[in-house]
């Protein structure tokens, strides 16, 4: 497979919900297990990092990752996935793992300057309202050496 940017005539906008209770509360559950973090610039976050490792194949996933948009570009989100790394690193663990979309051009971007490669796609990951497929699940994946030439 490959993946090639093209021009929408319209924008793509996707508003994520997170009001539902039992995402919230596997969130909360995962955040407990010390491989999230946040940014904060005066008391306020600005980034998060919500991770958990998944014993049975010895990952962390990353579950949810964001920056404030008037926060971007300020190296706080390659600071958090840094820090994401060393956790994976201290406990052993083979990789980190994240899953994005197809249509989230700057994630996959941001994800590939820190290293991590395009590991696979799921084309029916998203439901789709339409005959026209718009969105495709991305994986990425980067593989964590013992030393530390891993993090750039």
């Amino acid at each position: 497979f490959s993946l090639s940017l093209k021009t929408l005539n319209q924008p793509f906008i996707k508003k994520h919900q997170y009001s539902d209770l039992s995402v919230l509360t596997h969130y909360n559950e995962v955040a407990k297990f010390g491989k999230s973090h946040a940014a904060y610039i005066e008391n306020q976050c600005v980034g998060f990092i919500l991770a958990e490792v998944q014993e049975w194949n010895s990952t962390l996933v990353v579950r949810e990752f964001g920056v404030h948009p008037e926060y971007r570009r300020q190296h706080i989100g390659q600071k958090l996935i840094f820090k994401a790394i060393e956790d994976a690193r201290a406990a052993s663990l083979r990789c980190v793992f994240c899953e994005t979309q197809n249509t989230n051009v700057d994630a996959i971007e941001f994800y590939k300057k820190q290293g991590f490669v395009i590991d696979g796609i799921d084309l029916a990951f998203y439901d789709s309202e339409s005959d026209q497929q718009t969105e495709v699940a991305v994986f990425l994946r980067k593989k964590i050496s013992k030393n530390r030439e891993n993090i750039r």
